[in-house]
């Protein structure tokens, strides 16, 4: 694994600053409270909620699952995915076979020790023909398994929800208020929600017309202070024999902003160019080129997100003159148009208001690559 890993789920020891957030977390979820976190995308939340996951089950003893509602489509694909992670609480061969056909994974339980082990009793027999199932009963059944479970074995049960947003898509109200009227029957069963359309987020559980309003307490991820930032990037690099000259911390975080993706990705390319050059030591010059090195890498992702906006009208130009500090009005655009392209932006995470016509960009690097490039 990378020295600052960015490309999969974070080690424990490489969370850092959100010690307390965690714990409190993992006593609501244990407690059967559900909690959403909302925020924008690559700030730690999944890695945060699979180590509260992690907490509560080894900890504490609860069942958990995760599933990822995004690029889902259809309630049925959800019901199976939520199906095959509880059900890998007694065998996490089941995980395997998440793209099989509902056929196909009845046939593996008839077949398997889940058979023995939980399922030879009557609240479980659904699970030998769910491939007959009208889309409503499977996605019934699906959300009613986890309380059975944990009843069953007297067990609290946990259950990950990401990308949470993206299931206004794959089920519309119905799906949302099916949700609401099995889960609030469900005592030993918690929800912790996340996903990166914070706005989109807020309203589902913040706003009286929606049925999961008031469903979860809503609880923002902290940002990791400076000083929390500076001593963990010291004793990486110092565990690895490299010292860091002064002022290369600071500069990493000015430019960064503490953005935990970018952060990382900064410090990775720090270590590889002193690999590449076999010093042991890290100047400023270093410092430069690895913020030269991780920009280019973040490039790919910059241009992604710019071509998602091309769809709104003038979101692309007001982006750019944000970046440029620049009045976010375009010569020629109704403050209509501009209004909409802003909400947008802030619903997605991009930007955020501080201020009456005064918004910041939550990733520094995505600026800095707007003014310079665009």
């Amino acid at each position: 694994m990378s020295l600052f890993p960015t490309t999969k789920i974070l080690p424990t020891e490489d969370i850092i600053g959100r010690e307390a957030f965690i714990r409190d977390v993992t006593r609501r979820t244990v407690e059967h409270q559900s909690v959403m976190i909302p925020g924008p995308r690559r700030i730690g939340k999944t890695a945060v909620a699979t180590e509260i996951l992690r907490r509560c089950r080894e900890e504490h003893g609860a069942l958990t699952a995760s599933v990822d509602l995004f690029l889902q489509s259809m309630p049925e694909e959800f019901a199976k995915k939520l199906i095959t992670a509880v059900l890998a609480n007694q065998d996490s061969r089941i995980l395997s076979l998440v793209q099989e056909s509902l056929a196909a994974i009845s046939r593996w339980i008839q077949g398997s020790e889940l058979v023995v082990r939980v399922l030879n009793s009557v609240e479980f027999r659904w699970l030998y023909h769910m491939d007959r199932m009208t889309g409503e009963e499977l996605v019934e059944h699906a959300l009613v398994l986890p309380q059975t479970l944990a009843a069953r074995q007297q067990r609290p049960v946990v259950i990950l929800l990401d990308e949470f947003q993206d299931a206004m898509a794959i089920g519309g109200k119905s799906l949302l208020k099916r949700m609401r009227a099995v889960w609030q029957r469900q005592p030993d069963t918690a929800y912790l929600f996340i996903g990166s359309q914070g706005s989109l987020m807020q309203a589902l559980f913040g706003q009286a017309t929606h049925a999961l309003y008031r469903f979860a307490d809503v609880l923002h991820l902290p940002d990791i202070s400076g000083d929390i930032w500076a001593q963990y990037i010291e004793r990486k690099f110092e565990a690895q024999g490299v010292v860091l000259d002064p002022g290369v911390v600071a500069e990493v975080l000015r430019e960064t902003g503490g953005h935990p993706y970018d952060t990382m990705k900064v410090c990775q390319a720090l270590y590889d160019i002193a690999r590449d050059f076999n010093v042991s030591r890290i100047d400023a010059n270093i410092a430069w080129m690895a913020l030269e090195r991780a920009t280019g890498e973040l490039e790919a992702i910059f241009q992604s997100e710019l071509r998602g906006w091309d769809g709104t009208p003038h979101a692309r130009r007001i982006l750019v003159r944000l970046a440029r500090n620049e009045s976010v009005y375009p010569p020629g655009v109704n403050a209509g148009q501009v209004k909409k392209a802003i909400d947008g932006l802030m619903a997605n995470g991009v930007i955020q208001r501080v201020g009456h016509g005064q918004y910041v960009f939550h990733e520094p690097m995505f600026q800095t690559y707007l003014r310079d490039n665009e």
